[in-house]
């Protein structure tokens, strides 16, 4: 759950990892690719009914800094610091359905 400085609820949050790599070379039965990327997006499924939405698109480069904050509760949102109390395995699993997303691949 997300909240505002004041401590009122905002939303729901839900972050989801993607991983790519480009095809730079090849063709037919061969092909190259580029070093695999990787990028985080935040989903926020508001309480007041506006539209869920994703937050900024956090590259590897800025990732770490951003973990840190997230672990101990932190998350920023149009340039104002949040709180965030994380969701259970099932609650995410519902807000993930909820947003329409693919769940997570088994290892």
């Amino acid at each position: 759950m997300l909240t505002d400085p004041s401590g009122a609820a905002v939303g729901r949050v839900f972050l989801q990892v993607e991983q790519w790599a480009v095809q730079v070379g090849g063709h037919l039965w061969w092909r190259r690719w580029s070093p695999e990327t990787s990028a985080v997006h935040g989903y926020i499924v508001f309480i007041d009914g506006r539209s869920p939405e994703w937050t900024d698109f956090v590259t590897l480069d800025g990732l770490e800094e951003q973990l840190r904050d997230w672990a101990v509760g932190d998350f920023q949102l149009y340039g104002v610091r949040h709180r965030v109390a994380w969701l259970d395995d099932v609650d995410s699993d519902m807000l993930r359905r909820d947003l329409g997303l693919e769940p997570e691949p088994a290892p």
